[in-house]
């Protein structure tokens, strides 16, 4: 982090935590292995998501019903409002860092996952899973383009920041793969 804080006017990290509840400043601390003192020394601000705050979002951008039908192969006719937590759109550059992994609802984690569900508003963290949910499990855990996927993507699309990922590997806690990149590609 004081690698990177060198390089950069600020520095914010914002939790991508979707529904799940906020974290601790203690377990931030233990996550990040630097205690919250030496992050204020550095500059460094951490926030988490706040899903369930209205206040916290700005609308991007639509996805017309016409466009889920396509996305979501007939499961999902509807218009969904895109937002995500404001605080991502004040930045000059996004780095999104996070592991890959199957999963439920998506196929696999990473990569834009991180800003839908991660820090987006409602409205689209619901019919994601929501979507997920009527495709079922078994279609969609561990498949790589799932139509939740797209429409991840589609979202993600709204996001005018340069954005690069760091897509860890991994095996327990040890790194096996690092790759480096646009979110799509990497």
């Amino acid at each position: 982090m004081e690698t990177l804080r060198d390089a950069v006017a600020s520095l914010d990290v914002l939790i991508a935590l979707g529904t799940h509840p906020p974290i601790r400043e203690k377990d931030i601390d233990a996550h990040l292995g630097i205690p919250s003192d030496q992050r204020a020394q550095l500059g460094v601000r951490v926030f988490n998501h706040a899903w369930d705050r209205p206040e916290a979002w700005a609308r991007i951008g639509t996805i017309s019903a016409g466009e889920m039908e396509r996305i979501s192969p007939g499961f999902l006719v509807e218009e969904v409002v895109d937002e995500i937590n404001k605080r991502v759109l004040a930045a000059d550059h996004i780095l999104i860092i996070g592991p890959v992994f199957p999963h439920e609802v998506v196929g696999f984690s990473g990569g834009y996952k991180y800003f839908f569900p991660g820090i987006s508003g409602p409205t689209m963290l619901h019919r994601l899973h929501w979507l997920g949910a009527l495709i079922t499990n078994p279609k969609i855990n561990g498949i790589k383009w799932t139509p939740v996927r797209k429409m991840i993507h589609r979202a993600a699309s709204f996001v005018d920041i340069p954005t690069t990922l760091v897509a860890l590997v991994m095996r327990h806690r040890d790194i096996h793969g690092l790759f480096i990149g646009d979110p799509i590609a990497a």
